[in-house]
């Protein structure tokens, strides 16, 4: 687990910064957000951080190598 900050622009230019917690394995992400929702919590993201490591030696630019999903509750 680690904390990210994300960056987020609004239509009228407002940026907005949230410190959320990223997680390498979906079970131990699970396992917080229901935690999270065990203690009333609302509003609460993480990020899972998934590392394609055919890509990682790929030299093709176009290839991700890190796929990202938000989860929120």
């Amino acid at each position: 687990m680690t904390d990210v900050t994300l960056k987020k622009e609004s239509n009228n230019n407002e940026i907005q910064m949230q410190t959320v917690q990223m997680f390498y394995d979906r079970e131990e992400l699970f396992k917080y957000l229901e935690g999270e929702k065990q203690k009333g919590k609302k509003g609460i993201k993480a990020l899972y951080a998934e590392f394609l490591p055919d890509a990682l030696d790929s030299d093709d630019d176009d290839q991700p190598s890190i796929i990202f999903e938000e989860y929120e509750i």
